[in-house]
């Protein structure tokens, strides 16, 4: 992807201030409404599909989230629009071949989340593997509760990590596949599968009865598909099965939302 700076009119400057749409209420951008006419949804959480494409026919800048689908029925809106700027590293909901055809710039941030998400990705599987929920079920009936213990790490890369990593044993690929309990596609019955990835890699529908028949031992997800999930999928009342809300941005504290939003990434591939 060829990189490009990116800047809308100056508040300065003697024309109106380009309108900036801003998807969810949760996201702090002081700086935005000092550049642009933001619109901001007044209702908590994300905005609405419908008031989405009301909004965005006079915008020349959108900031969105993952939950946000940027297709061409939203670009047909969108006559103006010249950046579309993901709260994200993954931008798979933005359709980035159309937005090339109109001349729009996409922006993502990359690598802003890293380290939360692998920490999220670990408290999943510790989540899961230890049976917390049914731990948590025990400690308040009274009943005694079991001990955790340590497992060996393995890992595979297209070659061993010299540095870092001497605590883990490299192998194969096959090998891999064939001796890990977590993160398996070709799962044993008593594997693990933690999702924090994308919602549309899960068949909810399939796991379900991968889990009420054993198929595997149990699951833990921060993206669903649909998202969010309804309060009343049956995935909800599986203890081996623990699901929270996706990662994002708007989550974090405002004080670190701007710095992460400064550093968006623009092509215009």
């Amino acid at each position: 992807m060829s990189k490009s700076t990116i800047s809308l009119r100056s508040s300065a400057s003697p024309m109106p201030k380009p309108k900036i749409v801003v998807t969810d209420s949760a996201v702090w951008v002081p700086k935005l409404y000092e550049i642009g006419d933001v619109y901001q949804s007044p209702n908590e959480g994300l905005m609405p599909r419908e008031k989405l494409l009301e909004q965005i026919k006079d915008a020349e800048a959108l900031f969105c989230l993952v939950r946000d689908k940027v297709d061409k029925e939203l670009l047909d809106q969108a006559k103006n629009l010249k950046v579309v700027a993901t709260m994200s590293v993954g931008y798979d909901h933005v359709d980035v071949a159309e937005c090339k055809k109109r001349g729009i710039v996409v922006g993502n941030t990359p690598g802003v989340l890293t380290e939360a998400t692998a920490e999220l990705g670990m408290a999943l599987l510790l989540a899961t593997s230890r049976r917390i929920r049914r731990l948590q079920d025990r400690a308040e009936s009274g009943r005694e509760t079991g001990s955790i213990q340590t497992r060996k790490i393995i890992y595979h890369n297209r070659s061993p990590v010299k540095e870092g990593a001497e605590q883990f044993t490299y192998v194969s690929f096959k090998e891999l596949l064939k001796e890990s309990d977590f993160l398996i596609i070709t799962m044993k019955n008593d594997s693990i599968l933690v999702n924090i990835s994308r919602g549309s890699l899960v068949n909810l529908d399939d796991l379900q009865h991968a889990l009420q028949t054993k198929q595997i031992g149990a699951a833990g997800l921060d993206v669903t598909e649909p998202e969010p999930l309804p309060s009343n999928h049956p995935l909800f009342s599986m203890d081996k099965c623990v699901i929270l809300p996706t990662l994002d941005q708007p989550r974090l504290p405002r004080e670190m939302q701007w710095p992460l939003l400064q550093k968006t990434t623009f092509t215009t591939s």
